[in-house]
């Protein structure tokens, strides 16, 4: 059997040297899984948000409807959905809690579906608002 070399030192690594070594390996994917987890549960930034319904509010507005988030914006791409509806992409900062929060999109009177840019289904547009 070839000899195993500690990396902190030329010592041979048998019987409890290969234990020692072992538990270290042990600890330190411990600590990087600690980490990991920390990192997880920090504040995620910006990111797209699904459309959960859409709904007319004027002729040449709609209004989307996302989960829970702060400082949300919408970007509309024509004609770049699939079957050539407008891709609708909202990103904010999701939030804890139940709420909902409503978006303005100015999208033409013709328009009566979008698809969502972060699960890539197609929202009909709802109503024709007040």
């Amino acid at each position: 059997m070839p000899a195993v070399i500690h990396p902190r030192s030329s010592a041979r690594a048998t019987g409890s040297g290969r234990l020692a070594w072992t538990r270290h390996l042990i600890r330190m994917g411990s600590a990087f899984s600690v980490l990991a987890v920390i990192s997880a549960c920090s504040s995620v930034g910006t990111t797209v948000l699904a459309v959960e319904s859409a709904v007319r509010s004027d002729a040449a507005t709609i209004e989307v409807e996302v989960e829970c988030a702060d400082s949300v914006e919408a970007s509309v791409e024509m004609d770049a959905g699939t079957e050539g509806h407008p891709l609708v992409t909202v990103r904010g900062e999701p939030r804890a809690g139940r709420c909902a929060v409503p978006v303005r999109v100015d999208l033409p009177a013709d328009i009566t579906a979008v698809e969502d840019a972060a699960t890539g289904m197609v929202v009909e547009i709802d109503g024709t608002g007040s």
